[in-house]
């Protein structure tokens, strides 16, 4: 799907969901605050945005991005908020208004971690790799089981106030006096959304050995301070000298044996821009266009939420953003006055 498709169909997404709000048939909705407060959506938003944003500067330089540490505090936000939701599913204590707002921000999570798979340095993290794609499996079939809920009754309450009729992608609706709800249509993004995690999984399964490998290599043979030789400015000889004798990074022939895949790329870690594909503008887009779907929901319909915004629930989610965002401040800053740019 094309960004233009995408940007289309999120305008007439948000018309949708502006006409929708003076047909009186849902407004003055109360969320739980723990789901889609201020807090939470502020986390969500500050993390996603930053991880674009350094993202796409990745494809520009060859050095350190914080990709990996900001990736890392989007996927606690995530696996919590998903596991927030079994209780009430189970106990069908959760209402039509968690549910179809809950999975919309889930949906918008799972998008945005998608984004650091592209990264070099969580490619090279392996362990990150595998926390990344059982999140996003965890949020992507929590996201399945909450919108089956709402639209065939599975949660609480079948008063008017719980009836509720929204656009997100398509018609959504539990409501008996309002037209049916497409559903089906759904379900097609839904299955597309799936497509992109298995599209990205495959990617980051087949290639994080090698770059877990390479960046291990450069480590033994402190290849990155070698690669500064290159420059006509330096001025370091000696170092420049000792470099000789290592061994040369492995290239494109010895790489099909380390991971069966084939790297049209130098091997050498350092030499590898910090952002590896440029896929990840279409998870970008899914998340960006999804807050975007939501905010203007949540603004048309006054949704209130349970708690404020200094709630312990809503506390805790910007209490890992911001301890995220500051280690990531801290690496980066680190990075840059490294002496040669080694990775540790």
């Amino acid at each position: 799907m094309t960004a233009g498709t995408l940007i289309l169909w999120s305008v007439t997404t948000a018309i949708g969901v502006r006409e929708a709000s003076k047909d009186g048939f849902h407004h003055g909705w109360t969320a739980d605050a723990d789901i889609v407060g201020d807090g939470v959506r502020a986390a969500t938003w500050a993390q996603g945005s930053l991880l674009f944003l350094i993202t796409f500067l990745g494809m520009f330089h060859f050095g350190h991005s914080a990709a990996k540490e900001i990736g890392g505090g989007l996927v606690i936000l995530h696996v919590s908020l998903a596991l927030a939701f079994l209780g009430p599913l189970k106990h069908r204590t959760l209402s039509p208004v968690d549910a179809v707002l809950g999975s919309m921000i889930l949906e918008v999570q799972n998008s945005a971690l998608s984004v650091q798979l592209v990264s070099k340095e969580t490619l090279a993290a392996r362990w990150q790799v595998g926390a990344v794609l059982f999140a996003q499996l965890l949020g992507l079939s929590t996201v399945g089981v909450l919108v089956r809920s709402f639209t065939r009754g599975g949660t609480a309450g079948a008063d008017q106030d719980s009836c509720i009729s929204i656009i997100w992608w398509v018609w959504l609706s539990n409501c008996s006096d309002v037209p049916p709800s497409q559903i089906s249509p759904f379900w097609i993004y839904y299955g597309l959304r799936w497509i992109t995690f298995a599209h990205s999984s495959f990617y980051s399964v087949t290639r994080a050995d090698f770059f877990d490998k390479s960046l291990k290599w450069e480590q033994r043979h402190h290849y990155s301070n070698c690669a500064a030789c290159d420059d006509p400015f330096m001025v370091d000889t000696a170092m420049c000298t000792s470099c000789i004798a290592f061994q040369a990074p492995p290239r494109r022939r010895e790489i099909k044996d380390l991971t069966n895949i084939y790297m049209d790329t130098r091997s050498a870690f350092s030499e590898i821009t910090a952002t590896t594909e440029l896929f990840y503008l279409e998870y970008a887009a899914y998340g960006l266009l999804g807050f975007m779907i939501v905010e203007i929901a949540m603004a048309s319909n006054s949704v209130s939420k349970t708690s404020p915004v200094y709630a312990v629930g809503q506390v805790s989610q910007v209490v890992v953003a911001g301890v995220t965002l500051a280690r990531a401040v801290w690496v980066t800053t680190r990075s840059l006055v490294r002496d040669g740019g080694e990775y540790s």
